[in-house]
């Protein structure tokens, strides 16, 4: 019997939680959903061999996007797959789950006592709370909530990343329906490498390229940044939007200052982004999802030490990064991202300073604390 099954969406956090898993017990399993559509199994107990289970993907991002409804069905049936053979072959205690489509399926393997309690972990709250967010994202929405209700109901712990996903979800149903439901809290490190500030010339941005990511902004605003520094723009991650980008970058004539880095893997990031002197995250909708979240590349860019610069839809990070002086907020407009992006290029070491200072001021979270809470 195992101690532990982890299902990790990889993330900011993930080094420092696998690495608290494997001391609290050695006899743990544990799985990484990466961006890339792997599966990558981490740890096994009594040192069995790696591996890594993929995810159906077509090559191009379009194919993705229009068979996507598919792509899920796919996707639902490696989770039960996955999780069935481990459960019947490992028995875990415990199951903690950081994806809400695999919670509700490690519940219903619950119901048949292959596995013990669960601490699911959303991330997310993708339930639209405003009219007219379209059908396609409400019909997400529904399937969401189904499944959100289908793991809150089944764990013996909920944590959320923010009060707002609390919230969120007493407003939909009206009534708790976790057990128990506490706020997630996380332990920081720094990752960056030691590179002289003249070094750092570079904007980066990390993840995916979404409707409300602002790229507009960011690209349009470049060439005036230029005016003043020698500034290039980075990005780092999945290559979907990224004809996108280069169609921007031609009509604004910045191509040779774009760089397009593709996918990395996490224990490269600290040298890819090792030239650049802030990040960028321009969420342009008060109300969009990442607003009731900690989105995953703001505290990336913190642990690599590149001071923020963002808007008030990036939620609580939002005043974290304000009031400690950890980059700047900013309102999603050209001229204030400009002002923004030559200020951090200008401050970089004192602002990378009080990142440092507020990650080491940080008291550390022990695993074992947030399974007993």
């Amino acid at each position: 019997m195992a101690e532990i099954l982890v299902f990790k969406t990889d993330s900011f956090d993930t080094d420092a939680l696998v690495e608290d898993v494997l001391a609290y017990s050695a006899d743990s399993i544990v799985l990484v959903l990466g961006f890339d559509g792997r599966i990558k199994v981490v740890h096994m107990p009594g040192g069995e061999g790696k591996q890594v289970v993929g995810l159906f993907r077509f090559k191009g991002e379009r194919l993705n996007n229009l068979f996507s409804p598919l792509i899920f069905l796919f996707d639902l049936a490696v989770y039960a797959r996955l999780f069935t053979a481990i459960c019947i072959r490992h028995r875990p205690r415990l199951c903690w789950i950081e994806n809400t489509f695999a919670a509700a399926i490690a519940g219903a393997l619950r119901k048949f006592g292959l596995c013990g309690s669960i601490v699911y972990l959303p991330g997310d709250w993708l339930m639209p709370e405003k009219r007219g967010a379209g059908i396609k994202k409400s019909l997400w929405g529904m399937l969401f909530i189904a499944a959100d209700y289908a793991a809150c109901r089944s764990a013996s712990l909920v944590l959320n990343s923010t009060h707002r996903i609390t919230e969120a979800r007493l407003r939909f149903w009206g009534r708790a329906i976790a057990r128990k439901e506490e706020l997630y809290h996380f332990n920081m490190k720094v990752k960056a490498l030691e590179v002289k500030k003249g070094a750092r010339r570079k904007i980066c941005f990390l993840g995916n390229v979404r409707e409300d990511s602002g790229l507009e902004i960011i690209m349009g605003a470049l060439k005036k940044i230029r005016e003043k520094q020698d500034v290039a723009l980075k990005f780092i991650g999945p290559s979907g939007g990224y004809e996108r980008i280069r169609r921007m970058a031609g009509d604004f004539r910045i191509e040779e200052h774009v760089e397009l880095l593709g996918f990395v893997e996490r224990d490269r990031l600290p040298q890819a982004v090792s030239d650049c002197f802030c990040g960028v995250n321009l969420l342009t909708s008060p109300d969009s999802y990442s607003s009731y979240t900690i989105p995953g590349k703001l505290v990336h860019y913190l642990q690599f030490l590149l001071p923020v610069i963002t808007t008030p839809g990036a939620g609580v990070m939002a005043g974290v990064i304000s009031d400690n002086r950890l980059g700047l907020v900013i309102e999603p407009r050209g001229e204030e991202f400009v002002g923004a992006a030559l200020k951090l290029h200008l401050m970089q070491d004192e602002f990378r300073e009080n990142i440092s200072g507020y990650i080491a001021g940080l008291p550390r979270v022990e695993f074992q604390e947030l399974i007993e809470a």
